[in-house]
């Protein structure tokens, strides 16, 4: 049979993507002859995790679990490979791309630069803060008796689309609440009319318990990933400090760390994105997102949305993002401080995504076996990248 022909087995394409660099000419030969450039490029380098001898997982649910966001996005031909998964061993679920032409780490660039600071008073765990509507005054009829407007569908999780919040006191003014998430965790909410909003680490939320009035308006305070309920009559309006977004029903994407530009990302639908006196708008299409500039202006530009599906599902995902970028989101993510002793290491662009579950040296482990840097926690507990 001619090799060209038959299914690639698992070892041959881990030994193709384990080798892989963007200056080997003959792999690259290779997989132009098997017909993977397609797939190499779309799952990012699915690499060979298995060579590091820990306890063989469920890779194939893994591998489902990753993809499950992927029903609007282009579908993986690991079938057309004729490729089982079940046989290989690996460690982790693991994806990882080489680094961009121009970004080699090797900067001049030697005095430090502490470009995320750890929080040693962090909270551990979310925390929820209700606030009683104004002029409102607690009474005897505020206890046990009274149903609560949420339901805890898990540690990580609350549900305000219940029937006790939309009828039993529809007459009642809706409390205002305020959810914050703390550094390495994800929460979920169901607001009251149905939207679902994933709330990423370190980010806070303020919302009504129970939406009322013209308007479904919230504030958000680092980020959050929005699927909002239709309603035509009402629109939605994420406010953060900078801007607001204004949607009827659709899914996007909203960061605005401080320190940090605050970015909207559009996945489906249509969303009218704005300063906070509405004085300049934008529209943007699905794969585009707005950022606002210094100048006051919009800059709009098409992304990969990956990116901003997939850490809700708890994964790092990363395509042609600087080091300096990832770097601050691991250190958020773990409640790190990041040291850069090289600056021109801060601008290199890479491809990267790894399982936001496992632990740090983890992540650190799959940077470093690029090669083109040394990052390392030392005794400090800082991260450096040299």
């Amino acid at each position: 049979m001619d090799t060209k022909d038959r299914p690639v087995t698992d070892e041959e394409l881990l030994d193709l993507l384990e080798g892989m660099s963007e200056r080997d000419g003959e792999l690259w030969q290779q997989v132009k002859e098997k017909g993977l450039t397609d797939d190499c490029l779309h799952l990012r380098l699915l690499a060979a995790a298995s060579r590091i001898g820990q306890e063989e997982p469920d890779v194939e649910a893994l591998l489902a679990a990753f993809h499950a966001g992927q029903s609007r996005k282009r579908r993986l031909r690991l079938r057309r490979w004729g490729l089982s998964l079940v046989g290989v061993a690996a460690a982790v679920l693991l994806l990882f791309l080489w680094m961009l032409p121009g970004g080699n780490g090797a900067g001049t660039g030697k005095e430090p630069l502490l470009v995320f600071a750890s929080d040693s008073a962090a909270l551990r765990s979310p925390v929820l803060q209700t606030e009683k509507a104004p002029g409102v005054q607690a009474s005897a009829d505020d206890g046990a008796d009274r149903p609560a407007v949420w339901v805890a569908k898990g540690p990580h999780e609350l549900d305000y689309h219940t029937p006790a919040n939309l009828s039993a006191y529809a007459k009642d003014l809706p409390e205002r609440h305020s959810l914050t998430v703390p550094r390495g965790q994800i929460f979920k909410l169901i607001l009251s009319d149905g939207t679902e909003v994933y709330l990423n680490a370190d980010s806070r939320l303020v919302y009504p318990s129970r939406f009322t009035g013209k308007e479904r308006s919230v504030f958000l305070d680092g980020e959050a990933y929005f699927r909002v309920a239709k309603d035509a009559g009402h629109p939605f309006i994420v406010r953060t400090q900078t801007l607001q977004t204004r949607v009827l029903g659709t899914e996007f994407n909203v960061s605005g760390y401080e320190g940090s530009d605050t970015e909207v990302t559009l996945v489906e639908g249509s969303v009218e994105v704005s300063d906070a006196d509405r004085q300049r708008t934008v529209r943007i299409k699905p794969g585009e997102q707005a950022s606002l500039q210094t100048d006051g202006g919009f800059a709009v530009q098409k992304v990969d949305v990956s990116q901003y599906i997939h850490w809700r599902e708890g994964y790092f995902y990363y395509d042609n993002v600087t080091l300096l970028d990832i770097m601050k989101e691991l250190g958020r993510w773990y409640n790190v401080s990041v040291v850069f002793c090289n600056a021109e290491a801060m601008e290199s662009r890479l491809h990267f995504v790894a399982d936001r579950r496992q632990d740090l040296q983890h992540a650190l482990t799959l940077l470093n076996r690029m090669n083109k840097f040394t990052i390392t926690q030392k005794a400090d507990g800082r991260v450096y990248v040299e």
